[in-house]
């Protein structure tokens, strides 16, 4: 006697959308919050079972917040506890501020950044998307393998229950993450650059809250030592260590955490602090975004070191940019108009996005320098920004996410 199917095999017949997301993380929820309201079958595919990581990227720039205020959940992420912040400020060994970078002076539609926990924005994207009637997350899949057909790839599924679903559609997006598996089997040459040094992140607690809050770098005959604002007044402290001391960071107590702090910034007053991740740094730099029908976004084709703050921006910015170009394809688009799209997509967007993956290269191996080789030069260019009223306003506007003299 055959098998009843299950009520999972059922709903999960062989599938044709339009859009097939690999990942359902920042870039992917990202995507497909874009294409809510596109009219495309959008299906989202997962593996993970647990919330993304907290302690990843947490700050949006003027300019990433006009897109999400365009895609109708800018509301949505204020709602959920969003707060703001100014600007930049740049401080010496010796605690003294050199350098203040604010945007709230200038002439932006959104003057300030808003920061909010990476998992938390993720899940307002994802929701948002998700309230499309078009747009599906899968149950969390147990595997999965890319299908190369002649005319498109897909994939094939398995689920926990040992149920198989094969999904051919008409665009297939790596949103997998800096590993990507879909980046491997569908052959896309990578390279990668892996930093010396990882970064130890920490969460805690300022003795005396800011009035404002502030991005705050201190720099030191050590490594550089970042201070990034985090909801409800904690905040997030990331810096270089030597990849000797792991086991010394995950191991250590509060108390020997706000030593070794006080020692490094001897002018940030802390009353709590706490190990939370350590994250190796890598730049990822792909041959191609894409190969047929498949098309990578996210840190699956510009992971990039967290120096500047600009992992999350950038995979907003791109998801942006690809939903722009599949919103326009027609509802039944051969396998040329497709491969035209994303082509339009990958020569469109890359060209500008090479260019900050450059800049975020030189200031990740500045970062890179914990023995205090990149103090004296640092100082003296931030010094020399601080002087001139026009180099202020161009860094500001870099830092929201504009090109200098170009805002919106």
């Amino acid at each position: 006697m055959q098998k009843p199917r299950s009520a999972l095999a059922e709903r999960m017949e062989n599938a044709r959308p339009d859009v097939l997301i690999v990942g359902a993380g920042m870039a992917g929820s990202a995507l497909a919050c874009a294409l809510r309201d596109s009219g495309l079958e959008v299906l989202l595919l997962d593996r993970r079972t647990t919330p993304l990581d907290t302690a990843r990227g947490d700050h949006l720039q003027p300019a990433t917040l006009e897109l999400l205020s365009a895609w109708g959940v800018l509301p949505r992420l204020l709602a959920a506890g969003a707060e703001q912040r100014p600007g930049t400020r740049w401080f010496d060994a010796q605690g003294q501020l050199v350098l203040e970078s604010r945007v709230d002076g200038l002439e932006l539609k959104f003057p300030h950044f808003l920061f909010l926990n990476h998992e938390r924005i993720a899940d307002v994207l994802l929701q948002t998307a998700l309230e499309s009637p078009g747009t599906r997350l899968l149950p969390p899949c147990r595997d999965w393998n890319l299908l190369k057909r002649e005319s498109a790839a897909g994939i094939e599924v398995s689920y926990p229950g040992g149920e198989h679903q094969i999904i051919l559609p008409r665009v297939l997006v790596g949103a997998d993450g800096t590993g990507s598996r879909l980046r491997s089997q569908a052959g896309i040459g990578t390279a990668l650059h892996r930093y010396q040094h990882p970064i130890a992140v920490l969460f805690g607690r300022r003795r005396i809250p800011l009035e404002q809050a502030w991005l705050e770098v201190y720099l030191s005959h050590g490594p550089m030592v970042s201070v990034i604002p985090r909801v409800g007044g904690a905040s997030k402290i990331g810096l270089p260590i030597k990849a000797g001391e792991l086991s010394d960071w995950r191991g250590a107590t509060e108390g020997e955490l706000l030593v070794r702090m006080r020692e490094l910034v001897p002018s940030l007053e802390l009353e709590s602090l706490r190990f939370a991740a350590i994250y190796p740094p890598v730049r990822v730099a792909v041959e191609h975004w894409i190969a047929g029908n498949v098309v990578l976004l996210g840190d699956a084709c510009h992971a990039m070191h967290p120096a500047r703050s600009m992992g999350m921006n950038a995979c907003l910015r791109t998801a942006d940019g690809l939903a722009r170009r599949l919103q326009g394809l027609p509802s039944a688009a051969a396998c040329g108009e497709v491969a035209a799209a994303l082509q339009d997509f990958e020569s469109g967007e890359r060209p500008r996005l090479e260019i900050e993956l450059e800049a975020n290269h030189r200031a990740g191996e500045e970062m890179d320098l914990i023995s205090g080789e990149a103090y004296e030069p640092l100082l003296a260019r931030l010094q020399g920004v601080a002087g001139v009223a026009q180099a202020r306003e161009a860094l500001a506007l870099q830092s929201a996410g504009y090109s200098p003299g170009k805002p919106g």
